[in-house]
């Protein structure tokens, strides 16, 4: 009996049994049949097809343990999925090798699991966050709450965004629908240092490929604007919408300049909204600048205008 390479897996199970029990176990695109076991993949058209074999009859069978395996990278706002693995160790190296195909390396396992399920969701800044359960709502709020312990209210004033759920028991590959739309373009704002001087301006800088490039173009225009005076970021991200605003004052005081981002330009204005609404201050939205526009905008606080250098 000839092993091909993506059966060699079931081989040895194979190799002296009946013809007809040889025709019941061979390899087939997995269908979700119950009982079935994921064995190996082979190529089809392109695409990574799962190999499942039939569950055997007879004696009651073990209880059927699926192992999935997510991958990410962090200038892309979307995950690498396979689930359905019958045996350990195969779906880290698998999720692994798509996204670095895809991305051209630098990405990482979030790490086997099995029986269960990952939750996924996106914070203010554009990074992603996992979470596990046994089902989808404890994972989703999982999720949300290690996201929230990173991030922290001030920085998170809205519930992080829920992406999607992966249950290893999922029989399929899945990568990003739409690669380029989930490679992140960054951008940053940037105004001088210090109370002393400000005229209530910043920079914007967006559309760049790594979040330094954002922080090198903002710094540089507000340093050119005061002279090489120190300036410094705030308010930056990927794949993300930046909005400009503005508390107003309390009992007649001065307004305090701000700026907060979120994944949506929705999100963003109620990211705003809660965070005036925390302090107790009225909230004026001005402008907003979404970092997968390329883009250098110098934004005055006191007009609520922005003009593009």
């Amino acid at each position: 009996m000839r092993c091909d390479v993506f059966v060699r897996m079931v081989c040895a199970a194979l190799l002296g049994v009946s013809a007809t029990a040889q025709a019941q176990y061979a390899p087939y695109a997995c269908n979700g049949t119950p009982g079935e076991r994921m064995v190996g993949t082979t190529q089809s058209g392109g695409a990574t097809v799962p190999l499942c074999v039939a569950g055997q009859g007879g004696a009651a069978a073990a209880p059927l343990v699926d192992h999935g395996g997510i991958a990410w990278h962090a200038d892309y706002d979307d995950v690498w999925f396979g689930g359905g693995w019958s045996e350990p160790g195969h779906a880290d190296p698998e999720v692994l090798a798509l996204c670095n195909r895809d991305t051209g390396g630098g990405c990482q396992a979030i790490g086997e699991y099995t029986n269960s399920l990952i939750a996924i969701v996106k914070a203010a800044d554009g990074s992603l966050y996992y979470g596990w359960g046994q089902g989808p709502k404890a994972a989703r709020r999982d999720a949300r709450e290690n996201c929230m312990k990173a991030r922290g209210a001030v920085n998170q004033p809205l519930p992080c965004l829920e992406l999607a759920t992966y249950s290893a028991r999922d029989r399929r590959y899945r990568t990003p629908e739409h690669l380029e739309a989930a490679r992140k373009l960054y951008g940053v704002g940037a105004w001088l240092s210090g109370g002393a001087g400000y005229d209530n301006r910043a920079w914007f800088a967006t559309g760049h490929r790594s979040l330094q490039e954002a922080v090198d173009a903002a710094l540089q225009a507000c340093r050119q604007a005061y002279a090489g005076k120190p300036c410094e970021t705030f308010a930056g991200g990927g794949n993300v919408v930046i909005q400009a605003f503005r508390h107003a004052g309390k009992s007649g005081g001065a307004a305090t300049d701000n700026a907060i981002t979120e994944a949506t330009a929705a999100r963003a204005a109620d990211a705003a909204k809660a965070s005036c609404s925390a302090g107790k201050a009225t909230c004026v939205l001005q402008s907003q600048f979404d970092t997968r526009t390329p883009g250098l905008f110098v934004h005055d606080f006191t007009t609520g205008t922005t003009t593009e250098e």
